[in-house]
């Protein structure tokens, strides 16, 4: 635990670097509008969509991200 309190500052690098990569990504292979015969929801609506992926982006990343630190500190230390 004492080296993620020290780099956790790479964490959020990663975090947030696979955040802006993701969607940059996705903003070039899918358009902003797909056909469908569905009524468009409240998030399309008022045009909230793109925060919200953002935001479970950044939790999911996150939790990822600190997850394979905890892995890689607590149970691979001292492999070569």
């Amino acid at each position: 635990m004492a080296t993620l309190k020290q780099n956790w500052w790479r964490v959020v690098v990663i975090v947030v670097a696979c955040l802006v990569l993701n969607t940059v990504l996705h903003l070039t292979v899918f358009p902003f509008t797909l056909p469908t015969d569905f009524a468009p929801s409240v998030l399309v609506e008022n045009n909230l969509v793109p925060p919200v992926a953002g935001l479970g982006m950044l939790v999911t990343l996150g939790a990822l991200a600190a997850v394979f630190a905890l892995v890689l500190e607590n149970y691979l230390e001292g492999e070569p």
